[in-house]
Parts: structure tokens; C-alpha cells; sequence
């Protein structure tokens, strides 16, 4: 949230509405919309404002001066806005409200509540206990009254205006009931290009450095079964940036080769209660607490895989190495994370921190009663004894798994998850035959896929992409599918390289001459030259220009033959979509490339092939960012053809409104439905 920012663009919506009513500006002219909205904001803010001021908006091309229009925003207008909408004079028990949807401009989602008042509110909840603290010192701290500070130091370029200054300053003299001091900066625009050059020179000795330590204390979860567990102190509140704090009473049996997991709380509070309940002691390093909800906030695990040195093991045999945790606060307030060999000092592993995924602690996992049992029977199939299962269990497997779990769609993420460990383990099994061959490559993918969304699965997918280069050991077109539908099902887990190796490899299949050639386009038909299509579609990695050749290829190919449409018109639709899955906002393919294409996909039979219109959607779904959205004009003929092609509700409302995917849109778009307990977020 940067509050200048975000005024901007309130006043630049409002003389949006007044330029064009109903119809939105581009991306290009709204830039230069907040521009001039900048401009008036900081000259009505200021001491001797004007009533209002003039904002002209040039035409374009051969309207560029004849097309020209001018509004005017008054003075009371940008007040009304900045100091009642953002620096509202809110009571200290209001806090933003974040159930709204936030407005997202150029990729950049908003904050959901503007009131910079009521996000200070918060901040200021959030660390009453220091702030009572630090202020008992100076004055007397009720508990039934909230610590207010006594002093304000105002950075950004907002606060160059007096009035936005004298509304913030009165706001936190109500919270408080008592005048406060205002500490002098002549220059709040240029605090943090002033504060970074007094950082480098401090680290260089030139000038002193302030530094406040670490603003919170670090755990690592000791959990226990049915039971909140024990927290172990390894860093704590106010320790100095690059001290090194190591356990040294503390040690540690580090399995190397495999996920390791340490699950991170943090506290703000100075003091907690010991083990066994007592007084309330000062949080120091090496401590062991107990853990109180209330008190501590769950950091997404920390899950690496370590590896250690090349060395013989028998079968079954782990590498573990004694360890102990070596913690530092870095120079940017994280914290950095090392297990320490007790016989070497010099072999460290850095544990990184997983910020992307959540997961549920262990304990609350309930997993299905006949788990187990399908474990050991998948164990069985794929180990290394070819005597230990019957042989007409592979055939059956699918089914039995079914029978054990319930429908294959209804496995919860768990399960999935469980299910393809047990498939890894036997990997090297899978070419046994032809039936073990095709039923790990469908049953694994479906329990890795999308290929994210545990904690764990990068290093699933890195243990995996080993087998890439290995092929597939029956290569008949049925075989060739399986191994293409298992690298589009896991797609999400693998890196823009691994993406690209793909590509390389089927891409001579895609290429339009390739269909020219009898001998050539028997061979893509013979190498599951469909599950290819989806595969290279998926690859939300890829680059810009890969994707744009992709989406060429594939529309020309659905637009002239009627041979392998439907997939074609999928693949056209994934590629173009406004909203990509797994890849990068900066990959989707720009609205002006996709508007080249519309016309040629609006004159198409939509009701004779509803893949085109389900492509169409795709490419025009809206997103409520001007900067991917096609243009209004495109959008309402999209709908009208929708509607009179008599396409699903469904699909008219993505391209009319920002919505959510349902299940089955989403299993359509993604070429599976997302496993239960996955969720994903915009």
C-alpha cells in the first residue's frame, strides 16, 4: 500500500467516469491520466490551492486535437477524498476491512480498504505490548487505555501537504487525548533515498549506525502428538543483524537427501510463561516455552533438501549428520538459518524459507482409513521382488484403488500426495511391462498434479524430472500419450529450463510443416501428437515469443483442418488466457496481440465447434485489469456472439464480470479439476 499511489489513482478513476461515462481508458491513457491527477492532487493539497484545476485528456491519431477533452477537479473534491477517504479521523478500534475485493490496476492488486488511519490502527494493536514498554518510562500506561506514541516522524511524498500532516497528527492526538511532537523533516519525499545512502555509508564506517535488532522473536515448533508442543527460542527479539546466535546446547540428527521440515513460529510479546507455567520470563536464546496460540504466529514451514557428501549405503540406510542451528538476523530483518556439522564447522546446510504454500499441521491431517492399505499394495506391484504381487494385480489396480478410496476425483490432497510417494519409490520399477508402465505414469501424475501446492513438492519434482531423459520403455502411440498427459498434469512444478527442454523436443511435431509431410505427420499421430498440443500449452513458463508462435501455429491449424480442432482450439484458448494458472502475469500474451486475433475467431461457427467459443472466453475473460483486458468494444461482441451461440451461462459471465472458475470450468481450462483441499488464490 503506498498511499500517494493509491490517491492517485482514486482521483484518475473519478476523472475516468467524467472523460468517458461508461466506457473504461486504456492502460496507455490512464497512465497519463494519473499523471496529471498527481499534479492537481499536490497542487489543491497545498497551502494556497486554487478552487479547482483543469485535467485535458489529448485525442488520439487524427483526433489528437480535434478528439481533446477537459474536466475540472475541485478543491472540496480531492479534501473529500485524501483526508476523509484515506486519512480518515476513524476510531482506534476500527480496523481495515480486507472482505472487500481490492481494485487491481496494471497487475498490482490494491489494498481492499484505503484508510491509511485504520491500517496505522492496526500496526499500533498488533505491538501494544512494546509500545506500553517503551512508553512506561516516561509516563503512567493504564491497561485499559491503548499506548499511543508521543512523537511522529512523516516519510513520503503525501505528506508534503500541511493539511494531509495536520490530519494524521490530529488523528493520533484523539487516539492519544494529549497534544504530540512532530519531529522535523524537511524533505518527507526523499527519506528513503536519504535513509539507504546513510545505510551504505554507516556499513562502510563513514557515518553511525541505528540499528533497533530483530522486531520479533524466532521458534522452531516442537510439536507433539494431540498437543500444541514446545517452542525452542533461536532468535530473540532485539538480537543485532549479523550476530551470529548458535545453539551450541542443542544438537540435532539431520536426515540428508530428503525433505527436511522446520516448522517456524514467531512472537512480538517481550516475555513469555516457562514450561511448566510459572512466572513470565524475558524470551532469550535457547529457551524452551510452551506454545500458546495467542501468542505466537505460524510461519509457512521451512522445508530443504540437504544433500550431503557421495558415499555408499546399504539398502534402506539413511545419511544423517549431527547438527546444530547457527541463527542471524540479515541486514534486511529476515532471518537466515544454517544447521552446523558438530564435527566440521565448515559443512553448513542454509535452510531457505517456503513463502508460497501453506500447510496444514500434521497432527490435523486425517488420513483415510484404507490409506495404508493402498500404499502397501502399490509397494508390492512396483517393488523389487517380480514375485511379490500377483500378476494380474497391475491390471487391476486402478480399480482397486478405487474401490479402497472411493471415486478417483473425490481423493483428497493428502491422499494424492501420499499415494505418489509411494509411486516414486518405484519408479525404477514402472518398465517392468507394458501394464506397470502405462498405470505409473497415469496414476502418479494424477496424484502429483498440478505439480505444486504441498510444501514438499519441489523436491518431488526434482526427484522426478530425473526420468525425462529416461523415456518411455513402450513406445506405441498409447504409451506416447500416457508420458505426455504425465508431464501436462505435473507442468505447474517445473522450471522455465525444464519447460523449454520439452518444447525443443515435440516441437518439430507443432510445427505446421510438419503436417505436410505424410511421413511426418504419421510419425507426430504415432508420438500422441494430441496430448503434445496440451502438453506445449501448459507450459506457462515458456516465453512471450514461444507462447505467441504456439498460439499462431495452433490457431491456423483450427482454423483449416478439422482434424484435431477441438485440441487446437483448447490449447489456442490456455495460451491466450487472461489469466494464467501457475505462470507469471509478465508471460500472458498482451491484449493487443489478442485482439489481432479476435476478429478472425469471430467469424467462426461457434455453435458448430463450442471449443472455439470456450477459446474466445479464455482469451477475453475478465480480469479487472485494464492493462490484460481486451477493450470494451471486443467484449461486447464476444458477449453477443456467446449469447447467440447459446453458449453456457457460465462462459458469459467470465468474459462479463470478474468470477472465480467453477470446478468444471476449472477442469476444462486446466485439462483436470484441481485436487480437493487445493485452493487456488488470486
Amino acid at each position: 500500500m503506498l498511499g500517494g499511489d493509491n490517491l492517485d489513482l482514486a482521483l484518475a478513476h473519478l476523472a475516468e467516469q467524467r472523460f468517458s461515462q461508461s466506457k473504461k481508458l486504456n492502460a496507455a491513457s490512464l497512465t497519463k491520466l494519473i499523471q496529471q491527477t498527481r499534479a492537481a492532487k499536490e497542487n489543491l493539497l497545498s497551502e494556497n490551492a486554487p478552487d479547482d484545476i483543469k485535467i485535458t485528456m489529448l485525442g488520439s491519431g487524427s483526433k489528437l486535437l480535434g478528439g481533446t477533452k477537459s474536466i475540472s477537479l475541485t478543491k472540496q473534491e480531492v479534501h473529500q477524498i485524501a483526508l476523509d477517504g484515506f486519512f480518515p479521523l476513524s476510531d482506534f478500534t476500527q480496523t481495515p476491512d480486507k472482505r472487500r475485493s481490492a481494485v487491481v490496476e496494471f497487475g498490482l492488486p490494491y489494498v481492499a480498504d484505503p484508510a491509511v488511519s485504520k491500517h496505522v490502527a492496526e500496526f499500533l494493536t498488533q505491538h501494544q505490548m512494546v509500545a506500553k514498554s517503551a512508553l512506561s518510562s516516561i509516563e503512567e500506561i493504564r491497561d485499559d487505555k491503548p499506548a499511543i506514541p508521543v512523537a511522529l516522524l512523516l516519510n513520503g511524498g503525501v505528506f508534503n501537504s500541511d493539511l494531509v500532516t495536520q490530519r494524521i497528527t490530529q488523528l493520533l492526538v484523539n487516539w492519544r487525548g494529549s497534544p504530540i511532537t512532530v519531529l522535523d523533516n524537511p524533505h518527507p519525499d526523499l527519506s528513503v533515498a536519504l535513509g539507504a545512502v546513510a545505510f551504505g555509508k554507516a556499513r562502510r564506517g563513514a557515518q553511525l549506525k541505528i540499528g533497533g535488532g530483530a522486531a520479533r522473536s524466532y521458534f522452531l515448533h516442537l510439536q507433539e502428538k494431540n498437543k500444541m508442543g514446545k517452542a525452542l527460542c533461536l532468535l530473540a527479539k532485539g538480537s543485532e543483524e549479523g550476530q551470529e546466535i548458535r545453539l551450541a546446547g542443542r544438537r540435532f540428527s539431520l536426515t540428508l537427501g530428503e525433505p527436511v521440515r522446520f516448522n517456524l513460529l514467531t512472537s512480538t510479546h517481550d516475555s513469555l510463561s516457562e514450561p511448566n507455567g510459572s512466572n513470565h520470563l524475558e524470551i532469550k536464546n535457547g529457551m524452551m516455552v510452551d506454545v500458546n496460540p495467542d501468542l505466537f504466529v505460524p510461519l509457512p514451514p521451512s522445508i530443504s533438501t540437504l544433500e550431503g557428501e557421495e558415499v555408499e549405503l546399504a539398502a534402506n540406510q539413511k545419511q544423517r549428520v549431527e547438527v546444530q542451528l547457527a541463527c542471524q538476523l540479515t541486514e534486511v530483518g529476515t532471518l537466515k538459518m544454517e544447521c552446523v556439522s558438530v564435527e566440521d564447522d565448515s559443512k553448513r546446510w542454509l535452510l531457505e524459507f517456503e513463502i508460497r504454500h501453506q500447510q496444514d499441521a500434521e497432527e490435523d491431517i486425517q488420513l483415510h482409513p484404507q490409506l495404508e492399505n493402498c500404499k502397501e499394495l502399490i509397494s508390492r506391484i512396483y517393488s523389487g521382488n517380480k514375485k511379490s504381487a500377483d500378476s494380474k494385480e497391475i491390471k487391476t489396480l486402478a480399480k482397486e484403488l478405487e474401490k479402497k478410496l472411493g471415486k478417483r476425483e473425490d481423493w483428497d490432497f493428502v491422499t494424492l500426495r501420499q499415494l505418489f510417494d509411494t509411486f516414486a519409490l518405484g519408479r525404477k520399477r514402472r518398465r517392468r511391462s507394458e501394464a506397470h508402465e502405462k498405470n505409473w505414469l497415469r496414476l502418479a501424475g494424477y496424484s502429483l498434479r498440478p505439480g505444486f501446492g504441498d510444501a514438499t513438492d519441489g523436491w518431488r519434482i526434482e526427484q522426478t524430472w530425473s526420468l525425462y531423459q529416461q523415456g518411455i520403455q513402450f513406445q506405441n502411440h498409447q504409451g506416447w500419450n500416457d508420458w505426455w498427459v504425465f508431464w501436462r498434469r505435473i507442468a505447474g512444478g517445473l522450471n522455465q529450463e525444464q519447460q523449454e527442454t520439452i518444447l525443443a523436443d515435440i516441437a518439430k511435431y507443432l510445427h505446421p510443416g510438419a503436417a505436410k509431410n505424410p511421413q511426418s505427420a504419421k510419425q507426430a499421430q504415432e508420438h500422441g501428437y494430441e496430448a503434445m498440443v496440451r502438453l506445449a500449452a501448459s507450459l506457462e513458463h515458456l516465453e512471450l515469443e514461444d507462447k505467441t508462435l504456439l498460439a499462431t501455429w495452433f490457431l491456423k491449424k483450427a482454423i483449416h483442418s478439422s482434424q484435431f480442432a477441438q485440441a487446437h482450439w483448447w490449447a489456442f484458448g490456455r495460451l491466450t488466457s487472461r489469466t494464467p494458472l501457475y505462470g507469471s502475469q509478465h508471460t500472458v500474451i498482451p491484449r493487443e496481440q489478442a485482439q489481432q486475433w479476435l476478429p478472425e475467431i469471430l467469424e467462426q461457427d461457434w455453435s458448430k465447434e463450442p471449443m472455439t467459443a470456450f477459446a474466445a472466453v479464455m482469451m477475453c475473460r475478465k480480469t479487472g485489469d485494464r492493462l490484460s483486458d481486451i477493450s470494451d468494444d471486443y467484449r461486447e461482441q464476444v458477449l453477443s456472439k456467446l449469447k447467440a451461440s447459446k453458449a453456457p451461462e457460465g462462459w458469459y459471465s467470465l468474459v462479463a464480470e470478474v468470477k472465480e472458475l467453477s470446478e468444471s470450468e476449472s477442469k476444462r481450462v486446466f485439462g483436470d479439476a484441481l485436487p480437493h483441499g487445493l485452493t487456488l488464490l488470486n
